[in-house]
């Protein structure tokens, strides 16, 4: 559960993998005070959509990462088949300088 001022909210139960919980030792003094717990951040590295990989998702129906990206050529597939669609500007930014998606609705 979470405080926000006087009201009390239920976490979503996926928040636990996202590191909220109820409060420890290394929590701060405002996110002990509403029940979060705040641990180090993990870096998950990318893996690449290989074909192994893609037929391996098609067959179980699960990613083989939480990160998976395209490669060169898949990208390049990707943003000619897009090439006359509106949102191209913002496909090929995402593409060619790594912006967040955040940042990607920022230019919206």
């Amino acid at each position: 559960m979470s405080a926000r001022g006087d009201e009390v909210v239920d976490l979503h139960p996926g928040a636990a993998a996202f590191g909220y919980g109820p409060p420890s030792s290394r929590a701060t003094p405002a996110a002990a005070s509403i029940g979060w717990k705040m641990g180090k951040a993990r870096k998950v590295k990318p893996l690449l959509w290989t074909v192994a990989r893609v037929e391996r998702w098609r067959e179980s129906g699960q990613a083989p990462g939480r990160v998976l990206v395209w490669g060169r050529d898949d990208c390049g597939a990707f943003l000619d088949g897009v090439e006359h669609d509106r949102m191209y500007p913002l496909f090929a930014m995402a593409a060619y300088y790594g912006l967040r998606r955040s940042e990607l609705c920022g230019l919206c």
